[in-house]
């Protein structure tokens, strides 16, 4: 049996009118010995926009200066100033944009994710770009994986 503890943080969502903001926060595994694994910094942040609208190719989500600002500390981690991806059709019939940051050394702390984004014209939707804020807390479990779990891939 093996524990893993997982420092991890809560996964905030935004509704809009064409859809949703998602922001993922996953930590990187260090298997400690044969019976511990910790899931901890340096983290992997995930933004995606998700739209049951169709999109055409041509349409990019642009985001503008993603900063994160731990919440106890006040200190801020510039993450990018500016990135754009165009949206992809899902096997759901989802249409989904990815944002992938890697390598964010930050604290166990609550974080403040902010940011502005917009559409370009191609997508149909407001192209006035918008200021969002969204909550990291942070949690923290543990789980006991056994050899079989791991065979069976659970």
């Amino acid at each position: 049996m093996k524990t893993y503890k997982n420092y991890e943080f809560t996964e905030p969502e935004i509704h809009l009118n064409t859809g949703f903001i998602h922001a993922k926060l996953r930590g990187t595994v260090e298997n400690i010995d044969n019976e511990t694994g910790i899931y901890h910094a340096p983290y992997e942040m995930l933004l995606w926009f998700s739209s049951s609208t169709e999109q055409d190719s041509s349409c990019l989500v642009n985001v503008n200066s993603i900063v994160l600002k731990n919440l106890e500390t006040e200190e801020t981690l510039l993450i990018s100033e500016n990135s754009e991806t165009t949206f992809r059709e899902g096997s759901d019939g989802v249409y989904t944009a990815y944002f992938n940051y890697k390598n964010l050394n930050i604290q166990h702390n609550d974080h403040e994710l902010a940011f502005s984004y917009s559409f370009s014209k191609d997508c149909g939707f407001d192209q006035t770009s918008t200021p969002v804020s969204m909550i990291f807390k942070k949690q923290y479990s543990e789980r006991n994986i056994s050899f079989w779990d791991t065979l069976m891939g659970i």
